[in-house]
């Protein structure tokens, strides 16, 4: 899996997600331009928010990216990249896509 330390850009490096499986919200996603922020719990509860009010954070220069067709994950999540942006989800289905468009959330 393409991580540093369960962290990924995509190739565009508009969207960058975390996965810290002791985190209260495992997985943590977001745009950079326009913002966007989403979190997941492991039941698959989201936490988002979008505009001036959203800190997507600022990965680090090494972050590695994850090429668009590929996967990663950490426990019960997984991240897929695409080029029309980033699904992640928990066992179950339960999960979100993010891209530039927004969030969207997916196996409601």
């Amino acid at each position: 899996s393409a991580t540093l330390n369960e962290a990924f850009l995509l190739p565009m490096r508009n969207i960058a997600c975390l996965i810290d499986i002791t985190a209260n919200e495992p997985v943590r996603c977001a745009t950079f331009s326009p913002p966007h922020l989403v979190t997941m719990t492991t039941t698959g509860s989201l936490n988002t928010c979008s505009g001036s009010q959203c800190e997507p954070g600022n990965p680090s220069p090494d972050t590695p990216t994850l090429s668009y067709g590929t996967a990663t994950g950490a426990g019960s999540f997984q991240c897929l990249s695409a080029i029309n942006g980033v699904t992640c989800t928990v066992t179950g289905g339960k999960g979100f896509t993010i891209s530039r468009s927004g969030i969207r959330q997916i196996g409601e």
